[in-house]
């Protein structure tokens, strides 16, 4: 009887506690706008309780990049299109002279989708950086309601 009562206040916890958790390289008291893993290393756009919108890139011991509108002059722009059965969603922001672009895409073709999301960067127009998220990456809902919307460009991405 002891074990099953232990078990069911386990269960309980799980299911109703406050197990906040972090995801990628935001923290427990942060909302996650986009989560993309790497093999070596990982890109998150979180929104702090205070409003303000934060990347960071590289690992958890280590955040070799961390720009938000309170330091620095970075602001993030959401941008988007439709896609046959899908779309095509991007957050862009600029650094030291780079255009950074977070991506998720989806197309729905007969019976088979497409979807990916990743990070581009361009330097003076030309691509320099392309990568494919490892996780299942999206732009959150979150995103949606806290960035400010431009006109969607074109990045190429596939």
């Amino acid at each position: 009887m002891k074990k099953f009562a232990l078990l069911a206040a386990g269960i309980f916890e799980l299911l109703c506690g406050d197990t906040a958790r972090a995801e990628g390289l935001c923290s427990t008291k942060e909302a996650v706008i986009f989560n993309c893993e790497f093999s070596r290393s990982t890109s998150s756009l979180c929104e702090s309780s205070d409003g303000s919108v934060i990347y960071r890139a590289g690992l958890r011991e280590k955040v070799r990049m961390e720009l938000s509108p309170k330091d620095s002059k970075t602001k993030f722009y959401l941008s988007s299109r439709p896609l046959v059965g899908g779309g095509e969603v991007h957050v862009r922001f600029e650094n030291d002279g780079y255009v950074y672009y977070l991506f998720d895409r989806m197309v729905l073709a007969r019976d088979e989708s497409d979807s990916s999301a990743g990070v581009i960067a361009f330097r003076k127009g030309r691509k320099v950086f392309d990568r494919r998220c490892d996780n299942d990456a999206s732009v959150r809902q979150r995103g949606y309601e806290v960035l400010p919307r431009e006109d969607f460009r074109d990045i190429g991405a596939k």
